[in-house]
């Protein structure tokens, strides 16, 4: 037999030793992911929440979690990074891996308003992938329990009489309050001066202490504050009544077309989340919203619970970006000044 030239080229890529060593790395990459994703969650999980403790959507995420660590069997821990309309929050969680260790709560306003209106934010909702909607709750109109108007109409009057005189709080510029004051005072044609707060909580205190005469706020966060009749709500941004105040009008039962916001709240996780990830966290959420003691507190403060896959959550952030999109474009030039 004869032996090969060794001055004979020999054929260009991988030789057959090469070929067999990368078959075998590739095979035990893949063994690895799918070790790792039966595996998972293996250490503790976190949410990170855009607003601070004790309002409406900090008990909510603080519920969800609470149960969800008893589904996964590890501790699920909710970190609270108020202030920049969500950009804090958003940016916590993008600097950290795409391994659904951490989640991020987020409303309609950091995924899609504060992109539109906040030129610091340095995010786009594309670093983020739709995990599991959680809840909707819409923003209403608060005064104080003695503030000279009972509604829209009168609040119309009084502002008119007094041209930027009366102030309001919002959540942060380019907030889902930011934009509702906005929104209404280019429908009204009247001028009020907006006040930047870090959450409903802290606008809600100096609610309380006589500093501020107007406000907006959820229900969750509002509702021991009107039981005790500290305040009233002069409207609802919402298509419906809201069922806990049967007796409060809509913006549109108002006269004011087409002035409703959907509040949403939901759960997402950077972009590159492995998909078996993102199905079983999906799956354990809506567990979770089916649970008849987290329906029945969620509903009990204002809220409605909304269960869906991820792809059906990323249905409802697009439709609600798209339906607003005229709209923020329209304020876009006075929440950026």
């Amino acid at each position: 037999m004869n032996s090969p030239d060794r001055n004979t080229p020999q054929p260009r890529g991988l030789s057959r030793r090469q070929l067999v060593t990368a078959v075998a790395a590739s095979a035990l990459t893949g063994f690895a992911g799918s070790a790792s994703a039966a595996t998972f969650p293996d250490r503790a999980l976190k949410v990170i929440l855009m607003f601070p403790p004790g309002g409406g959507s900090d008990s909510q995420a603080r519920l969800v979690s609470e149960k969800l660590s008893g589904l996964l069997g590890q501790p699920v821990v909710v970190e609270n990074r108020p202030g920049g309309g969500g950009t804090i929050a958003a940016n916590a969680v993008k600097s950290l891996p795409a391994d659904g260790y951490t989640l991020l709560h987020s409303a309609i306003d950091l995924m899609t308003l504060t992109p539109a209106f906040n030129a610091a934010a340095t995010y786009s909702p594309q670093d983020f992938l739709p995990l599991a909607s959680i809840a909707t709750a819409p923003p209403l109109l608060i005064a104080r329990s003695e503030f000279p108007a009972n509604n829209v109409a009168e609040l119309v009057a009084l502002a008119k009489k007094k041209p930027g005189a009366l102030s309001y709080g919002t959540w942060g510029p380019g907030s889902v309050p930011h934009v509702a004051g906005e929104w209404l005072q280019q429908q009204t044609g009247i001028q009020l001066t907006s006040i930047p707060y870090k959450g409903e909580v802290p606008l809600i205190q100096d609610m309380l202490g006589d500093q501020l005469p107007l406000g907006w706020a959820t229900l969750p966060a509002l509702l021991p504050h009107l039981k005790a009749g500290k305040f009233k709500v002069l409207g609802v941004a919402a298509a419906r009544r809201e069922p806990l105040l049967p007796n409060v009008p809509t913006f549109i039962e108002q006269g004011m077309p087409d002035f409703a916001i959907s509040g949403w709240m939901g759960l997402f996780v950077r972009k590159g989340t492995p998909p078996e990830l993102v199905t079983l966290l999906n799956a354990k959420i809506n567990e979770v919203l089916k649970m008849p003691d987290v329906q029945e507190r969620i509903k009990g403060v204002g809220q409605t619970p909304v269960i869906s896959t991820s792809a059906q959550f990323g249905e409802i952030v697009a439709k609600d970006a798209t339906r607003l999109k005229p709209t923020l474009e329209a304020l876009a030039p006075a929440i950026r000044n």
